[in-house]
C-alpha cells in the first residue's frame, strides 16, 4: 500500500472519478473480483486512519462522502463490517 500511495497525488484523500469514494470507503466495504461489500479490512482501515491522522486529516477521511452522499460509515454498515463501524464511530 505504501508503494501505491506515492502514485496518488492527494494520498488517502484521492477520490474515484466515478463515485467520489476514497480508499477508506473501499477498505471499509471490502471488494473482490466482481464482488462488492464482502466485508472490509479492519487492519487496513486502522492503518489508513493512523497514517492520515499524522497530519490531522484522519477526521476528514471518516467524514468523507461519495457523490451520492454515502459516508464511509454507511459503506461499512452495508457490508456488515461491525468491527470497522466501531472503529469509525
Amino acid at each position: 500500500v505504501r508503494v501505491l500511495l506515492d502514485l496518488f497525488e492527494d494520498g488517502f484523500n484521492t477520490r474515484a472519478e466515478r463515485d467520489g469514494a476514497t480508499p477508506l470507503h473501499w477498505a471499509a466495504v471490502g471488494v473482490g473480483p466482481k464482488e462488492f461489500g464482502i466485508g472490509g479490512s479492519y487492519e487496513l482501515c486502522e492503518w489508513i486512519l493512523d497514517w492520515d491522522n499524522d497530519d490531522g486529516r484522519g477526521y476528514d477521511l471518516v467524514n468523507a462522502v461519495t457523490k451520492d452522499g454515502n459516508s464511509v460509515l454507511m459503506w461499512a454498515c452495508w457490508a456488515k463490517s461491525l468491527d470497522i463501524v466501531k472503529l469509525l464511530v
